[in-house]
């Protein structure tokens, strides 16, 4: 034992690593999962209806205005068609969402708050933990209703258990719909904060005068072939952004390819020449990007220890010629060998059960000569290799 103690140590360092390269890599995969709305597309694909995510943020002043909606959503149907995708067949979903600050008031109690104007699905690709009621959603009859987060409805109710209770802005009431949390993640909460946020229709009552565009665009579209989505959406909002604006892909922002690319330019990462507001969930997304992009260095060490053992451990079994490249053909070979005999000797033994015709006899001692054959053909291969 005290002979090969190193041989032992060396061993033992390449589990460890190998252990700890698993372990980093089933904690980039619960890190990913905590990135719900970057992952609606896995939730509505199958295996025959692959989709994707694309989203596009803007500055306030190229905002997409709310009069361009209608605009936006007959274009998409067009390119679909074009396309050969029938929204009845594989159905798309958006979200239109801009931010501003409002007061909110619960009698003489009032919470300065991140005042979200939403349209579409929002809630389908945003589907934030619910502690109590429902989301509110364009088909609503009234759309006078609000979501609160936890922090805004402990400021103004002391309690987290408050639907169908009223707030106003502006003197306008609204009725809480729904309240709603964080997503789970240590991303999400650094990102998200101790912030108070709510979220009401684009058309609600105190919005109803406002002029300000969308600042963020997001759609979950079938993909029939690759960069579809993102494609799309840059296409479809054409004149209405800028040509530099970026239209990200979701889908694909956490993969291998990705993580590398943003690994790569991570020192002028932060560099933008625009100032675009960036809603929470994206803020979580980029710091998640940077993390798991930073988490190949140690990947790449752990994983590369025990893979450069295992190729300094067959160049010295081949150079000592007990075990080598060569020994694979042999392998092969001596299995080859075996399942011949075997077949040799379960025929030998079926003819001794049964008396076979002398046509039959000739046929089987042609068969075995063959199999014999083969077998001292290998054997004289196996000489020459040794």
């Amino acid at each position: 034992m005290r002979q090969h103690w190193k041989k032992l140590l060396w061993a033992g360092l390449c589990l460890l690593s190998l252990a700890g390269f698993i372990l980093l890599c089933l904690d980039d995969r619960n890190t990913v999962e905590d990135m719900t709305p970057q992952r609606t597309a896995q939730r509505w694909q199958t295996a025959e209806k692959p989709y994707a995510m694309a989203s596009v943020f803007l500055t306030p002043d190229n905002g997409i205005h709310a009069e361009d909606i209608g605009a936006f959503y007959l274009s998409m149907e067009n390119a679909l068609t074009g396309a050969g995708v029938s929204s009845e067949e594989y159905p798309w979903i958006y979200a239109a969402s801009r931010h501003t600050e409002a007061e909110l008031k619960n009698g003489t109690v009032t919470c300065r708050t991140e005042l979200t104007a939403v349209e579409g699905d929002f809630f389908t690709i945003h589907p934030m933990p619910l502690l109590d009621g429902w989301y509110i959603d364009g088909d609503d009859v009234m759309h006078d209703r609000i979501v609160l987060n936890r922090q805004a409805a402990w400021v103004l109710f002391y309690s987290s258990n408050v639907s169908g209770q009223y707030v106003t802005i502006n003197e306008i009431p609204y009725q809480v719909a729904a309240v709603v949390d964080t997503e789970p993640g240590k991303f999400n909460a650094l990102a998200a904060g101790d912030t108070a946020r709510a979220w009401v229709l684009s058309d609600s009552p105190a919005l109803a005068e406002s002029t300000a565009g969308y600042t963020c665009m997001e759609v979950v579209l079938p993909q029939p072939v690759k960069q579809f989505a993102a494609g799309t959406l840059k296409t479809v909002l054409g004149k209405s952004i800028p040509d530099s604006t970026l239209v990200t892909d979701n889908t694909g922002r956490f993969s291998l390819f990705n993580r590398w690319y943003v690994l790569r330019h991570l020192s002028t990462r932060g560099i933008s020449t625009e100032a675009i507001p960036y809603p929470y969930w994206e803020n979580a997304a980029r710091l998640t990007e940077n993390h798991l992009a930073l988490r190949l260095i140690p990947e790449g060490i752990l994983a590369g220890f025990p893979a450069i053992s295992l190729i300094i451990l067959l160049l010295w079994l081949n150079h000592r010629r007990t075990w080598g490249l060569h020994s694979l053909r042999e392998l092969a070979e001596n299995a080859i060998d075996r399942k011949h005999q075997r077949d040799y000797d379960r025929q030998q033994n079926a003819d001794a059960l049964q008396q076979l015709s002398p046509r039959a006899q000739r046929r089987e001692d042609r068969r075995a000569r063959k199999l014999a054959q083969k077998a001292l053909r290998y054997a004289a291969k196996n000489q020459r290799w040794k």
